[in-house]
This record gives structure tokens, C-alpha cells and sequence, in this order.
């Protein structure tokens, strides 16, 4: 066993992210899930792919917050033993939350890090904030397909999730009468569709008439019957910009919430925040999402200058920045131990880490 390493674990709604402080990159990346057979031992993370039988997926995580604490535990603990090879007593762990991580989690969290775990150290930051540590900026606005900056938080819920849901909407009404696809039994099929398939359109008025409408067109079966993918590649992310097509008639739209992020902030920051617009999160690669959200903010702010920066990998800028962030001299002693724990009590993270949130 490894030991006194610096662990960085990114929780995210469909993935973890983990590795070492320090480095580059995550040691690895794998489905946030554990499937449970009829009979037998249950499947964590990427030894999914290993079942040959059906099974009951339960995702611990929903829109960022841990809500099945059962199988959250049996993935950190896979993580520490079987992928990472370390003992949680000799880690510091840095942890990254979701925006608006409520308080009743994150004692949660540090209780079972600390007494089931006993872990040495942790640390905890918010995804957004981190991302965009890992740009070395201190000041900016992050489109997490959603919206996040240190002083304001704005959120949508509305995700990869929800275009998921609206792309089998859309691939089931031109079904009409014949079979249609379900929302359980294709789900992962469909995702994978959308990940690889669909885009954003800078102009989906006028998109047919950019190229013929066959070189849109993608078919793929499931059941035994043939779906057609052409116009919904890019109708199905729509929803981002109008989510009034969810029937979401009160919502904002991404590009509406950078600008409301910004502008509660300190008029003195506008300019530098508007320079440092990182999208990031794992519904952020869609081939397009940057130049989408580049014109749409040139209508919304006029002559006013911006940068949008859309990382090479957008699922891993959180995990990088907590990795930059944990090994700076200057945050040392940010570290909450086990010694302060005991010391302190559940209520010590909240004063901890207060500064953060």
C-alpha cells in the first residue's frame, strides 16, 4: 500500500474523478454507479462491464448532491483499496462538492470520511472554484451548464440528464405509433448516443440549409426497430438555450445566467470576470457549446469584450485545480484533521471551511 499521499477525489453526478495531488491528470475516471444481480456480489463503478447479467443500477448521486449514501461509501472505499492502493488513515483527501452543497451533506460527508473511513486529512472546495484554479484565476464566471462564481451562486436544473430525456422524446415522436423507446431499458444506449452524436448549433433555424440533410442523418436500432437521428442531434441541446421547450417557462437560459452572475458581483471585477468565462462540467463538450455561447453573449452585452475558455477535457478541470491547489505551500494549513475533528466536533468543518461557501 501507497501511503501519506494526497488524494483528490472529484464526485461527479456520472463519473469520479481520481488521482494524486500534484499531477496532471486523474489515475482514473469511472461511472459514479453500483450494480446490484438477483444474487451474487455487486458491481462498483467500472466493473460494470465485467456482469454478464441484468442488473439494478443505483446512481448515488443526483444533480451533484450525494443522496445514497450506502453506495457512495462502497465507491470511496473501492476507490482508496482497489484503484488508488491506499489506506484512507495514512491520506489527506481533498474533496470537491457541488455548489450549494447543503450543510446536513457535508457533516455527513466528514462523519463518515473520519469515522468509517478514519481518515488522516481532508479538504473540501467547490467545483466551479476550482476549475477555475486550475486556470490559475481567482476571479471569473464557470458555466457548469449551470452557472458559479466565489461571491454568487445561480443555479439551473437543467443538465445532461434532461437532454437525454428530451432526445428520446423527440427520436420517440417521429416513432408515432411503433415501438418506442423507454426511458430505463435504453437510457445508456441513448446516452451514449447523445455523447457521441449530437451538437450545438450556433443557428438551428437555419442549420438544414448549411449542409444536406443525409449528412445529418444517423440511424441506430434497439429492440428490434430502427431509430433516425438527423434534425434531434442538435434540437436535443437546444434546451440549454430555451428551456421553455422542457416546458421550464420560468428559466433563464445559460448564456442569461453568466451575465446575472456577473453583474452581482463588484462592478470594478465585471471586466476581469468577463475575461475569464470558463465552461467546464460533463455536459460541456458538445462540439459547438463554445461558439453558441460566444454569439449568443454578443447580442446580450454589445460591445463590452469577453473570453470564453472551453478546456481541452471539460470533465476534469475541477479534479486539475484541486490537484494544483493542494500541494500550494499557502494552503497547508487549510487541512481539517482527524485531531481537529475529534477536537472540534461535526460543526468544526463549518468553521473550517466556511470561507469556501
Amino acid at each position: 500500500m501507497i501511503s501519506h499521499k494526497t488524494v483528490i477525489i472529484d464526485n461527479g453526478t456520472g463519473s469520479i474523478k481520481a488521482g494524486f495531488g500534484g499531477e496532471e491528470f486523474p489515475h482514473y475516471v469511472f461511472p459514479t454507479v453500483v450494480g446490484y444481480p438477483k444474487e451474487g456480489k455487486k458491481f462498483i463503478g467500472d466493473q460494470l462491464s465485467k456482469s454478464k447479467t441484468k442488473l439494478k443500477l443505483v446512481y448515488p448521486i443526483k444533480r451533484g448532491l450525494i443522496t445514497k449514501w450506502q453506495e457512495m461509501e462502497e465507491l470511496w472505499d473501492y476507490t482508496f483499496k482497489q484503484k488508488l492502493k491506499v489506506e484512507p488513515e495514512n491520506a489527506r483527501l481533498f474533496l470537491t462538492e457541488p455548489p450549494l452543497e447543503t450543510n446536513e451533506n457535508r457533516e455527513k460527508k466528514c462523519q463518515v470520511l473520519f469515522e468509517t473511513f478514519g481518515l488522516n486529512s481532508l479538504a473540501l472546495n467547490i467545483q466551479p472554484v476550482l476549475s477555475l484554479y486550475s486556470f490559475s484565476k481567482q476571479n471569473g464566471v464557470v458555466l457548469e451548464i449551470g452557472t458559479v462564481i466565489p461571491e454568487t451562486i445561480n443555479k439551473l436544473h437543467l443538465g445532461g440528464k434532461d437532454i437525454t430525456k428530451y432526445l428520446i422524446k423527440l427520436l420517440n415522436e417521429e416513432k408515432k405509433e411503433e415501438k418506442k423507446l423507454c426511458f430505463e431499458g435504453d437510457w445508456d444506449l441513448i446516452k451514449t448516443i447523445k455523447e457521441k452524436m449530437c451538437f450545438v448549433s450556433t443557428n438551428p433555424n437555419i442549420e438544414d440549409n448549411k449542409r444536406p440533410l443525409k449528412q445529418l442523418t444517423k440511424t441506430f436500432q434497439s429492440n428490434n426497430s430502427t431509430f433516425t437521428l438527423s434534425k434531434n442531434r442538435y434540437l436535443a441541446t437546444e434546451i440549454l438555450f430555451n428551456p421553455q421547450l422542457i416546458k421550464r417557462e420560468n428559466e433563464p437560459n445559460i448564456t442569461s445566467l453568466i451575465t446575472k452572475s456577473v453583474e452581482q458581483c463588484d462592478e470594478r471585477i465585471h471586466n476581469e470576470i468577463y475575461h475569464s468565462i470558463v465552461i467546464t462540467g460533463g455536459s460541456s463538450g458538445f462540439n459547438g457549446l463554445k461558439e453558441r455561447v460566444e454569439m449568443e453573449l454578443k447580442t446580450l452585452l454589445g460591445n463590452r469584450s469577453f473570453n470564453v475558455i472551453l478546456p481541452v477535457d471539460t470533465t476534469i478541470s475541477a479534479w486539475v485545480g484541486a490537484s494544483m491547489l493542494s500541494v500550494a505551500q499557502n494552503f497547508q494549513e487549510s487541512w481539517f484533521t482527524k485531531q481537529q475533528y475529534n477536537e472540534m466536533g461535526i460543526q468544526g468543518v463549518h468553521k473550517r471551511f466556511y470561507h469556501q461557501f
